[in-house]
């Protein structure tokens, strides 16, 4: 029997901040009470942003939050002509493998347009993933040794 997801806004459910943050952090942090801080703090703005930035949630049948997926104004400072950015796409690791990323980005997408959005835009080091939803290079640049790729999408 395949589980039953929901897919909300953090907007609509703003006492989840804390757990989005705990679950970035978790990814992409490192584990220090100021980077915890940091993240919850920014995950309550953006759960009260609600107008032109958002978080998508995925919930489990039991409630408990199995991923996430971020809509902010811009990513990257040099590309500030580029708006507005999905961001910080997490399937928590009990999750994992059940194609809950596709879907998370498909919600953002949807969420996006409903706000009047014609395009989205991103980046990554694994853009295989975005190459699946439709998403194309638009170039790549190099930060920490690693190759990283802008990419975007019309909606």
């Amino acid at each position: 029997m395949m589980s039953q997801f929901e897919f909300v806004r953090l907007s609509d459910l703003p006492d989840l901040a804390e757990q989005c943050a705990r679950l970035n952090d978790a990814e992409w942090g490192d584990g220090s009470a100021e980077s915890i801080e940091m993240r919850i703090s920014s995950f309550r703005r953006l759960a009260l942003a609600g107008e032109n930035e958002d978080v998508i949630l995925c919930l489990g049948e039991k409630g408990e939050l199995a991923g996430l997926c971020v809509l902010i104004d811009n990513e990257l400072p040099a590309y500030e002509d580029l708006s507005p950015w999905l961001a910080s796409l997490i399937v928590a690791p009990d999750f994992r493998g059940r194609g809950l990323a596709l879907k998370l980005i498909a919600e953002l997408e949807s969420m996006a347009k409903e706000m009047g959005e014609g395009e989205l835009f991103l980046h990554t080091r694994y853009p295989e993933l975005y190459k699946k939803a439709g998403y194309a290079e638009i170039e790549t640049y190099e930060r920490d040794g690693n190759i990283h790729v802008v990419m975007g999408k019309a909606l």
